[in-house]
């Protein structure tokens, strides 16, 4: 639920919004990691709106700015919740659901700064939206280039509609029960072909530095 407006009365909000926002500050000073750069971004809304289609996604809707969508919610949640449950399931090192959790929360900060809008939002709900859209992706991921499944792959390349890298590589950390430079280089050459396979446009094979 987002804040009361403190500019909006003379007599509420004001201690609230200073609360809050000095808690998330505090938060985000305690990260001791560079600051990741903006990664995901807001479309104008006058684009949104001509060309919904194009800009909005249409079946599943990932992260903070599209997860709560009411129809794609509605549509899609039980679909997300069956991928979590296989994943973790079909996990060869026993993992659960709040183990995941925790691991996001503890990066929530760098998540955050992943974006150009302010989350305003609790950790906890944070943490739990990002655990559930990345198994999600990690599910469909697996089955399309393991299995050769056929996925929708439209809405996962919306700009709107993404996961920082950063969220899936500390979630497959928690996954395997350890990480080293053979499984991250694994992790990305399978999102590489994938964004490969499905993006409008031509990727640079520069290797691109990706926060820690």
């Amino acid at each position: 639920m987002a804040l009361v407006n403190p500019f909006s009365s003379l007599t509420s909000g004001d201690k609230q919004w200073v609360d809050h926002i000095s808690k998330t500050l505090k938060k985000q000073l305690a990260i001791n990691v560079d600051t990741p750069p903006l990664s995901i971004f807001q479309i104008p809304q006058i684009l949104k709106d001509e060309k919904p289609e194009v800009y909005v996604p249409q079946r599943i809707g990932l992260g903070p700015n599209h997860h709560f969508q009411p129809e794609l919610y509605q549509n899609m949640e039980q679909n997300k919740l069956t991928s979590v449950k296989r994943v973790l399931k079909s996990n060869k090192v026993q993992v659960s659901e709040d183990q995941v959790v925790d691991k996001v929360k503890e990066i929530i900060p760098i998540i955050c700064a992943c974006y150009d809008l302010y989350l305003d939002a609790d950790d906890d709900t944070l943490a739990w939206l990002f655990t559930i859209d990345s198994l999600f992706f990690i599910d469909l991921l697996g089955a399309y280039i393991d299995q050769q499944v056929a996925i929708d792959a439209k809405d996962f390349i919306m700009l709107e509609n993404q996961i920082p890298l950063i969220v899936l590589k500390e979630i497959q950390k928690v996954l395997s029960g350890s990480y080293d430079e053979t499984q991250e280089d694994f992790w990305e050459s399978k999102f590489g072909y994938f964004c490969k396979c499905h993006s409008p446009f031509i990727l640079s094979k520069e290797k691109i530095d990706l926060v820690e």
